[in-house]
């Protein structure tokens, strides 16, 4: 028994090509789609062949305004381009058919790789997206980690500084929050002298102190602090002790000698 012939391109429809034709006429097999691996028939030649006669037909009769001479010349060009692909099954040599079907495979298989890539490439973005969420993580625990020992310092500082009573010298906590406290601390400023002044001293390029550092030039008394003290711990320390930017002086102190001394 021999091979079944098949095509080996794909051949669009009139209506692929002319989708304005109403559906009135798309009895006359505007749809007739032929794809690759379609098996040959004679009998679509056939019907190709019919259809362009019809729509030249009706052109000619003046009956189908909608018909023109570019639909016309679409049919029989399709009608040609089928008999074409006939001649060459029938007619080539005779291994083409057999190069036809490979062609078909490599084709196939060309898409099918191409999906898998695609899913290969969806695939690497989630794990590129866990990756970056596992590395944030990592970030949060080392900073976390780095934290530690301040915080398990910062106990018996804190502690040492609630056990004493009246005027006497406070330790200074070691720093717990990463990064600069300059933002927080301008927006915490009473007026513009006193931010102009923090601005002056502490440029945006000034460094963070680090993890675990004390303030070089602590205030052992906060009985004593003006504004500029007290926004100048702010921005080393990255926190705002609960200070409104409302707050009076004497309630700043208050809740800076809280920060010093209670958990």
């Amino acid at each position: 028994m021999a091979a079944q012939l098949r095509y080996f391109q794909n051949i669009p429809t009139i209506h692929d090509k002319h989708p304005e034709i109403p559906p009135l006429y798309h009895g006359l097999n505007l749809n007739q789609a032929l794809q690759v691996d379609d098996v040959y028939s004679l009998e679509d030649l056939q019907q190709a062949r019919a259809t362009a006669s019809a729509l030249k037909g009706l052109h000619l009769a003046g009956v189908a305004p909608e018909v023109n001479a570019e639909i016309i010349h679409t049919a029989e060009t399709r009608s040609a381009t089928i008999e074409a692909a006939h001649s060459v099954l029938k007619f080539s040599a005779p291994n083409f058919q057999q190069m036809a079907e490979l062609l078909i495979r490599i084709n196939n298989q060309l898409v099918e790789a191409n999906q898998r890539m695609v899913r290969i490439e969806q695939q690497a973005e989630r794990m590129d997206q866990r990756l970056a969420r596992m590395e944030r993580k990592v970030d949060v625990i080392e900073t976390n980690t780095s934290r530690l020992p301040a915080q398990i310092t910062n106990l018996r500082i804190i502690g040492r500084n609630n056990r004493l009573q009246g005027a006497v010298e406070l330790d200074a906590p070691q720093k717990e929050v990463p990064g600069s406290g300059r933002a927080l601390a301008l927006r915490m400023a009473p007026n513009q002298d006193v931010r102009r002044q923090l601005e002056d001293e502490y440029p945006p390029n000034h460094p963070a102190a680090l993890l675990g550092s004390s303030p070089p030039e602590f205030i052992v008394d906060p009985e004593s602090y003006q504004h500029i003290d007290i926004l100048k711990l702010i921005l080393f320390y990255n926190d705002r002790f609960g200070v409104l930017v409302t707050d009076t002086l004497p309630t700043r102190m208050i809740k800076l000698r809280t920060f010093l001394t209670q958990f």
